[in-house]
């Protein structure tokens, strides 16, 4: 009560009593009062004066925290969140700790305070102390870790790379204390099932310690993930318990994206394939220009195609097969940066080309200049099995300078510079759809223009004899003989009956010249096998009894 109310009570009482017992009231003075109220203070109307406003105390933290963390197994470490409330607005709490001691001791990040227990640390009772702190106030936390006989994970705690949308499973396992383990006791201790640090969706922990699951394929999904698993004893009544933080890495492995039926239509030995494979990854690591390969237990694609690093096919078939059809099977393989891979097994079903070549693939030599025309041997052939017409087109290379192909023939004068040309010619059979083909690479060499002849007089040209000069019966070009041919007694003739003499040429090795003499001349003898693949030029003069000559060059082809 105010020191003025009870002062102003007592004078009330004592002038209460005088008044009884000594004077009338009414015959008194008035009181002269004994204290005034502050100027500026309000009346209360009851005479008291208001307490003056307080300030606000400063509450110290609350911490939330359990003090008691648990069993921790030694050579183990475990992580709790600290967390304590303070009720004063605005205020900011800020944690620490001293760090404990060995054998069991602790790190602060944040608010995350991680303990480590010394594999040789002895059983007992062992505190750290954390600290939770606002503007005034520090309040200590002491955590309880014990470090008992309890059971030991034997199991490493970096689990290793793990696969999204196939099935995983490990068994972890732990050794029991003196009492034994409760092989049923294992349990997750992390926050609920697909939340940050727990098992994602898809994977469970067993009882029993079996952890597995299929996670589906998502970029969601990978990365690394944490968990903490808890193991128990059969310790009573109280069991021993150890805690150990296990790590694993989720990836999704590629996808070959090329469906197994349909993309490898059925097709002919002699086809030119074209194919492209897709392939995808949702965590970007695919390098799609090496990739793709065939499985280590695959069996091989079809002679004469290829499977490229960055899923092309190509190549022309050219398989064995000599009658009805072929399922080729085969296992292609996608694999990422990080080494997982996906095999898929695709079937490919390759029938017998019903075209066959005739023609061989060596067109032989030709002459610059010479007329395509008067060229025998240079017709194309080929057979169908079931007797359907056949068609022929240049489908890729080139051919010599001013030949064409038309029909199955070979038309044009050779302008071509001297040397070999390669090119492919396909045997189409005539309106097939799909197109049924069989292509075969060929080559034609071109020689130079032979060289003018050895005199300076040529065909028909008079010397400074008498009459006309003989001609030759014979045409320059003699066409081609193959190596390993007995030419006989090949003939070179001339008119009227003229002497003949060579004047200068060569002959490929197994072949002479012979009766050179009136009308003309002979050549004999086998074309070696060894000798060598050109044109060869020969010169020869036929004269008449009057010295009138002429001279022609002879020349022929050894493919």
């Amino acid at each position: 009560m105010p020191r003025f109310a009870v002062l102003a009570r007592v004078l009330v009482s004592g002038l209460a009593i005088f008044s009884a017992g000594l004077v009338p009231l009414h015959a008194q003075q008035a009181p002269i009062p004994i204290f005034r109220y502050k100027q500026g203070m309000p009346s209360t109307g009851g005479g008291s004066i208001p307490a003056p406003p307080t300030t606000p105390a400063n509450n110290p933290p609350e911490w939330t925290t359990p003090a008691n963390v648990g069993n921790i197994g030694r050579g183990q470490s475990y992580s709790v969140t600290l967390n304590a409330t303070d009720d004063d607005l605005g205020d900011t709490v800020t944690y620490g700790t001293d760090g404990g001691s060995a054998p069991v001791t602790a790190a602060l990040s944040g608010t995350i305070l991680t303990f480590s227990v010394a594999s040789g640390a002895a059983s007992g009772r062992y505190y750290v102390t954390a600290t939770a702190s606002d503007t005034k106030s520090t309040v200590p936390l002491q955590l309880a870790v014990d470090v008992g006989d309890g059971p030991t994970f034997d199991t490493a705690s970096n689990l290793g790379l793990w696969e999204t949308n196939k099935s995983n499973s490990i068994q972890l396992a732990a050794s029991g204390s003196g009492s034994g383990l409760n092989a049923s006791s294992y349990r997750i201790v992390t926050p609920a099932q697909g939340g940050a640090g727990a098992l994602p969706f898809g994977m469970s922990l067993s009882t029993a310690g079996l952890l597995s699951g299929n996670v589906s394929r998502s970029s969601s999904n990978s990365g690394v993930r944490n968990i903490t698993v808890e193991v128990a004893d059969t310790a009573s009544p109280v069991p021993n318990r150890t805690r150990q933080n296990f790590t694993f890495t989720l990836a999704n492995a590629p996808r070959n994206d090329t469906n197994a039926f349909g993309f490898f239509n059925e097709a002919f030995v002699g086809d030119t394939v074209s194919l492209q494979m897709a392939a995808s990854d949702p965590d970007s690591d695919l390098d799609m220009s090496n990739a793709f390969s065939l499985a280590p237990s695959s069996l091989p694609l079809p002679t004469g195609v290829t499977l490229n690093p960055n899923g092309s096919i190509t190549g022309t078939i050219t398989h064995n097969i000599a009658s009805g059809y072929r399922d080729l099977n085969f296992t292609i393989r996608v694999t990422d940066r990080a080494g997982l891979y996906v095999d898929r097994s695709y079937t490919w079903r390759i029938k017998k080309n019903p075209i066959n070549w005739i023609t061989n693939a060596n067109l032989g030599r030709v002459i610059a200049g010479q007329d395509m025309a008067d060229n025998t041997g240079r017709t194309l052939s080929a057979s169908h099995d079931y007797g359907a017409t056949i068609t022929y087109h240049l489908a890729s290379g080139t051919m010599p300078g001013g030949v064409t192909l038309s029909g199955n023939r070979f038309y044009g004068t050779v302008s071509g510079a001297a040397g070999t040309y390669t090119f492919e010619i396909e045997a189409r059979e005539q309106n097939s759809f799909p197109v049924i083909a069989m292509k075969r690479s060929f080559t034609m060499t071109v020689d130079p223009t032979p060289p003018a002849p050895t005199s300076a007089l040529p065909d028909n040209t008079y010397s400074f004899g008498l009459g006309s000069p003989p001609s030759w019966a014979s045409a320059a070009n003699a066409g081609t003989r193959t190596k390993g041919t007995n030419v006989g007694f090949w003939s070179f003739n001339a008119n009227n009956n003229a002497d003949t003499v060579i004047v200068a040429g060569s002959l490929p090795e197994g072949l002479t010249f012979s009766s050179p003499g009136t009308g003309g001349f002979n050549i004999t003898g086998t074309i070696s096998p060894g000798a060598e693949s050109r044109t060869y030029y020969f010169t020869a003069r036929a004269i008449n009894s009057y010295g009138a000559f002429s001279e022609r060059t002879f020349y022929f082809t050894v493919p």
